[in-house]
């Protein structure tokens, strides 16, 4: 008899035991219980669902309920697949997809997706009804800075003038904000206050651009390796297009921050918008480092794979899901 239930309280312990085991020696979710709790925790149990054999646990399925950082958005919840390992000695066939099936039926929502998901595994998911895709790494240098982050030969893309304006927004400012969703996952300014403004690792700023009746909100984080800067472009809600407009104003922050380059991972965004900024799309006669910790000199790939019924398109960005978190932890 195999029981698949939510992870409570007490099971945290056996949970990170089995990530140690099972997925990754040493696995921040397997040694920080802050960051499970940070990114799981919700009320008095965890978003895990696990898969007991009597004393046993056999498998393991993560999720981040974008109600989470803002419970008006229930009714537009997106559920994002995070951990999903099922034990390498198991016998049980279609476990896994058992699991899946239990949240689907337990988490009301109207959008499944996963972000940064194993490079084998788009067929599986094209199999079970998702689609697939990848992100785009988009970037744009800083004129001002030295050289050492990026690597490589070839013309390099800078930031084009435009007439949107960066006001970076403290809590109090974000909490009376009004927005308007153009896409999905929606994302209010309670959103970007609980995800980014509250991380208790990483320090996020949140912008608003703005120009005339236009408006969105960005949110950015600074990598560093050997006390150089990256800046990441992590998320992005409220009217997209602006973003063709906003080179001078994204150049202004690289340059407060000291930033060698901006980066920006998305899918759903139409590259000509970027395009009209100054972004270059990565290529391979360029490294632009994707991994900070630890820092790899290397490009990279982000896959994504997602079931929506919502009407607005869809757009994934580089924060959705577990995919910008701290790999790197003591606690």
């Amino acid at each position: 008899m195999i029981q698949i239930s939510r992870c409570s309280e007490s099971q945290v312990p056996a949970l990170m035991t089995f990530i140690d085991t099972h997925w990754r020696k040493n696995h921040t979710l397997a040694t920080s219980r802050p960051l499970m709790d940070w990114q799981h925790r919700d009320e008095n149990a965890y978003n895990y669902l696990l898969a007991w054999h009597d004393e046993t646990l056999l498998g393991v399925l993560g999720y981040i309920p974008s109600r989470r950082y803002d419970p008006a958005l229930v009714a537009h919840n997106v559920l994002w697949l995070a951990l999903w390992k099922i034990r390498d000695d198991c016998k049980i066939t279609g476990l896994g997809l058992r699991m899946l099936k239990a949240l689907e039926q337990l988490e009301p929502h109207e959008v499944i997706a996963v972000n940064g998901t194993n490079h084998s595994h788009p067929p599986m998911y094209k199999a079970l009804g998702f689609t697939t895709a990848e992100l785009t790494q988009h970037y744009i240098v800083n004129p001002a800075q030295p050289r050492y982050l990026l690597q490589g030969q070839g013309a390099l893309p800078y930031a084009n003038t435009g007439s949107a304006t960066a006001t970076k927004l403290d809590e109090t400012t974000l909490r009376t904000l009004p927005m308007h969703p153009t896409a999905t996952p929606q994302k209010t300014p309670r959103y970007f206050i609980e995800r980014f403004l509250h991380h208790p690792f990483y320090r996020y700023n949140v912008w608003l651009l703005k120009q005339s009746s236009r408006q969105a909100l960005i949110a950015t984080r600074i990598a560093q390796h050997e006390n150089r800067n990256a800046m990441r472009i992590v998320d992005i809600a409220g009217d997209i297009e602006i973003l063709a407009h906003s080179g001078s104003a994204l150049l202004s922050i690289m340059q407060q921050n000291k930033a060698e380059y901006a980066d920006f991972w998305q899918h759903g965004i139409d590259n000509s918008a970027l395009a009209q900024a100054g972004f270059g799309v990565v290529k391979a006669s360029v490294i632009v480092p994707n991994f900070y910790e630890p820092y790899i000199a290397q490009n990279s790939r982000i896959l994504c794979a997602y079931k929506s019924t919502a009407s607005h398109p869809v757009v994934i960005c580089r924060a959705d899901g577990d995919q910008d978190r701290p790999n790197v932890l003591t606690t």
